[in-house]
């Protein structure tokens, strides 16, 4: 089978008239006849086309070059390996690089975080005494507000006047 088919000559007569000309030569017609090559291009006869010529053996088929031909497939095979095992450590680099830059993302949160919780712990710490300060004020003042008030209606009770005059301790 060959691999290029020449146009037959009803072909190029059917794009002649498609183009509107008589002839090829007539395609070149606006080309100055000074720089149109005039003679015949030296080109070999196609042997690949030529069905009467004589097939010779190919390179793989002699014993000579079929050592240099494996060598070079060796050689070959070698350098694919060889890029394969290129691109997998590419590829292992890069997920440790992910594993690490996500390892160093949640280390960087839990720092933020354990820092925000350690201001808002001494904050509580500062808060927490003055806190406890005022809890225990409020709970002296209503205590002596309950002993006045009982003591008020102690008095109101029993109409001593004594009872009144005398404040009861307060434990502490």
């Amino acid at each position: 089978m060959y691999k290029y088919f020449p146009h037959t000559a009803d072909d190029l007569k059917e794009m002649m008239r498609v183009a509107g000309v008589s002839s090829l030569d007539d395609l070149y017609k606006d080309v100055a006849p000074s720089i149109r090559f005039q003679g015949e291009y030296d080109m070999p006869t196609s042997k690949s086309n030529d069905p009467n010529q004589e097939k010779k053996p190919s390179a793989s088929r002699t014993g000579a070059s079929s050592q240099a031909q494996r060598r070079q497939t060796a050689a070959r095979r070698r350098e694919l390996e060889r890029r394969r095992r290129e691109r997998a450590r590419r590829k292992r680099n890069r997920m440790i690089f992910r594993i690490v830059s996500i390892a160093a993302l949640v280390v960087l949160v839990l720092l933020a975080a354990a820092g925000i919780s350690r201001l808002a712990g001494k904050g509580n710490k500062k808060d927490s005494a003055s806190v406890q300060e005022q809890n225990v004020a409020k709970a002296e003042t209503e205590m002596d507000n309950s002993q006045t008030v009982d003591e008020a209606s102690d008095q109101t009770d029993t109409g001593s006047e004594e009872a009144a005059a005398e404040p009861t301790p307060v434990p502490e």
